[in-house]
């Protein structure tokens, strides 16, 4: 069997230094692989990782570290820490409403994994709003 596409972006992460930008976005790629191969536990560890030096270096708001924050929250969801990936995706949610815009598509986009991730929960009147107010912005972008 060849080589997965996780293992190959684990291959660029070592090789780089651990404060390099370039290993950040490599780290992010890794993440993102391993939660496409089901590997949600490896993600989580890495993500953590990739996310903490990018907070050192960037800030929380750099689009990098809301990217890692993302798949982070993917992640924990798929291993049902259901609880943990609101509180990260409610945090992502609120920093692209302030530097992009609550009609930004990536803003909504989050918005979309927020009412996903409440309706999980069992908090199904909640994702419900959710989803409605989503709906409410496209259509007003959209006009559709």
């Amino acid at each position: 069997m060849g080589m997965g596409l996780a293992e190959g972006w684990w291959g660029t992460v070592q090789a780089l230094d651990k404060e390099d930008e370039e290993r950040q976005i490599a780290g992010l790629h890794l993440a993102s692989s391993l939660v496409h191969d089901g590997r949600y536990a490896e993600s989580e560890v890495k993500c953590r990782e990739v996310r903490a030096v990018q907070q050192r270096m960037s800030g929380p708001a750099s689009d990098l570290a809301m990217d890692v924050a993302q798949i982070l929250a993917h992640a924990l969801g798929c291993q049902n820490k259901h609880t943990e990936a609101e509180e990260i995706i409610r945090e992502v949610l609120a920093k692209q409403r302030e530097l992009l815009g609550a009609e930004h598509p990536d803003t909504l986009e989050t918005l979309m994994s927020l009412g996903r991730i409440l309706s999980r929960q069992g908090k199904l009147d909640d994702g419900l709003a959710t989803f409605r107010k989503l709906r409410t912005v496209q259509e007003r972008v959209l006009g559709a």
